[in-house]
C-alpha cells in the first residue's frame, strides 16, 4: 500500500491490523498509518471508522487479546494525533448519499455499513480507500469510489458488523469438543496459522 497526493480514507481493518503485530497484515497496515506522522500526506478517517475500531478490538468475542478501554482510547488518540492525517465531517446528507447508494447497488446487512463509509467518502470529497477488503468497495465505483490495496485477507475475521476485520478468532462449539479440535486443526492448516489452542470445546487460533 502507499499513499497518493489525493486524499485516501483508512479503513478500519487498516487500523485494526496496525494495532496487533501478531496479524500477517500488520507490516503493511503500521508502514501506511506511520507515512501519516509526516503532514500533508492527505489521510483520513471517518468517525464510523474510530467507533468500529472501538468496538471490534475491545470485543472478546472477536479478538483472544482485546484491548482495555483506556488502552483504546490512548490508540484513538494517537491517530487523531498524526499531522498527515485528519478527521472526515460527518455530511449533513449522509443519510441521503446512503440511500442512493443503496437504491443502485442494494446490499444488506453489514455490508450496509460499507456503504455508509462511502458515503462519508464522497460527501466530503475523498475518492479513494486503504483497505484489505477491496471487494467489498467493488460496487460502490459507479459512484467514483477506488478502492486500494493488496486484495488480501487474512482469514482470521469473525461475525459481527466488522466482518473479516478483526484479528484472530475464538470459536466455541457447545458440546463438541472433538469437533472444535478437527476444525481447529484444519483451520490452521487452511489459514498458515502456527498457533491453535483447543480445551473443552473452545478452540482460539492466533495467527504468527
Amino acid at each position: 500500500m502507499t499513499t497518493t497526493s489525493d486524499p485516501a480514507l483508512l479503513d478500519t481493518n487498516v487500523l485494526v491490523y496496525a494495532l496487533f503485530p501478531a496479524v500477517p497484515e500488520h507490516a503493511a497496515s503500521r508502514a501506511l498509518v506511520d507515512t501519516a506522522k509526516t503532514a500533508g500526506v492527505n489521510l483520513c478517517v471517518a468517525p464510523q471508522n474510530l467507533v468500529e475500531f472501538y468496538a471490534g478490538v475491545t470485543d472478546a468475542k472477536r479478538v483472544t487479546q482485546p484491548k482495555t478501554v483506556d488502552e483504546t482510547l490512548q490508540a484513538i488518540d494517537d491517530i487523531l494525533a498524526l499531522p498527515g492525517l485528519r478527521l472526515l465531517p460527518v455530511p449533513v446528507d449522509v443519510i441521503a448519499r446512503w440511500q442512493g447508494l443503496l437504491r443502485q447497488s442494494p446490499v444488506t446487512k453489514k455490508r450496509a455499513f460499507d456503504a455508509q463509509l462511502v458515503a462519508a467518502m464522497l460527501g466530503n470529497g475523498v475518492m479513494k480507500i486503504h483497505t484489505f477488503n477491496a471487494g467489498d468497495f467493488q460496487q460502490f465505483a459507479f459512484a467514483g469510489a477506488e478502492a486500494i490495496g493488496s486484495g488480501e485477507k487474512s482469514g482470521l475475521g469473525l461475525p459481527g458488523f466488522l466482518g473479516d476485520r478483526s484479528c484472530e478468532c475464538r470459536w466455541t462449539i457447545s458440546g463438541l469438543p472433538r469437533l472444535a479440535r478437527a476444525i481447529g486443526k484444519a483451520w490452521r492448516a487452511m489459514t498458515g496459522c502456527d498457533s491453535a489452542r483447543t480445551a473443552k470445546n473452545t478452540f482460539t487460533i492466533s495467527p504468527r
